[in-house]
């Protein structure tokens, strides 16, 4: 679907035209075509709309910024994405809270599909001898697709979380009833995946320029703190963990549920609940294994 340029070249004025294929020109030169990417505020979308919008002396930007747009950030990703659960619950873990902002026509426009849509529903003001006039032309369907189309809503996959989380904790559990070995080696694996996740939110917060992915609540879910089950995990093995490693732990714990906790009464429910059932089950695996094998304390000399 799109609008035909030629129709669409006649609702701007000669000095439009002219400065839309300036602008188009310069963009495509050979010092321009690589930019510093930004999946929401600056993509093939975005570029389109703000040409659009100065050519049109703004006219664009104060019309679109005066309609609503339809949920937010991550509400969108997570519709596209619905397809693919790896991709939906991994977009939820590394999006932080700016994600859920509320979108106006503007923002929204980071999808061609709303583009497109709202540009079809704004006019020109009269000038240089033309009327009142609609920016684009009626769309022509040149090419429909076979697939099906794209939601138009996502529903919360909190009981497909819950379900994986559940299987996660008992696997762990499972491993602690083999035995020490058994056990250490589950903490083991917990706590290098939770480390690893967890650094990797941490760098993406902090180091990168990566602004959607900062003030992150799953931080408070996975961290790297809980590099603290591999050192119970070798205490486990050599004879059991230690009071303070079981007292880490369940701090970790704490901090995992007081953090979810936060995040909902800040209104991004959604998302903290869904990380939430797939973590909890296993941080509570890890810390009740940890207590299961814990060192004896030393008997009372006599």
């Amino acid at each position: 679907r799109f609008p035909s340029m030629l129709e669409f070249m006649e609702a701007l004025t000669p000095p439009q035209k002219a400065q839309l294929l300036a602008a188009l020109a310069e963009n495509a030169r050979e010092e321009n075509k690589y930019y510093r990417y930004d999946y929401y505020r600056d993509n093939c979308s975005t570029r389109v709309r703000d040409a659009l919008n100065v050519v049109t002396g703004g006219v664009l930007k104060q019309a679109m910024m005066a309609q609503p747009g339809r949920g937010s950030y991550r509400w969108h990703t997570r519709r596209l994405l619905a397809y693919s659960a790896p991709l939906y619950f991994g977009i939820q873990l590394v999006l932080g809270v700016d994600a859920d902002m509320p979108l106006t026509g503007w923002d929204e426009a980071f999808l061609p599909q709303s583009l497109s849509a709202s540009v079809g529903r704004i006019e020109l003001p009269a000038a240089d001898g033309l009327p009142v006039r609609p920016l684009a032309a009626p769309i022509d369907t040149i090419f429909r697709a076979s697939r099906a189309a794209e939601p138009v809503e996502v529903e919360p996959r909190l009981a497909t979380a819950a379900v994986c989380g559940v299987i996660v904790g008992c696997l762990l559990l499972g491993l602690a009833r083999m035995g020490r070995f058994g056990a250490a080696t589950g903490m083991a694996l917990w706590a290098i995946l939770c480390t690893l996740v967890g650094t990797a939110l941490l760098l993406a917060w902090f180091a990168t320029r990566h602004v959607f992915m900062a003030n992150n609540p799953s931080v408070a879910m996975i961290n790297p703190g809980w590099i603290i089950a591999l050192a119970a995990a070798a205490m486990v093995t050599r004879g059991g963990a230690s009071r303070g490693a079981r007292s880490a732990l369940r701090w970790l714990l704490v901090i995992a549920v007081v953090g979810t906790a936060g995040a909902v009464l800040l209104g991004h429910a959604g998302s903290a609940l869904e990380i939430a059932a797939v973590f909890l089950p296993g941080h509570a695996a890890v810390v009740y294994t940890a207590d299961r094998f814990k060192q004896n304390a030393p008997r009372p000399v006599t």
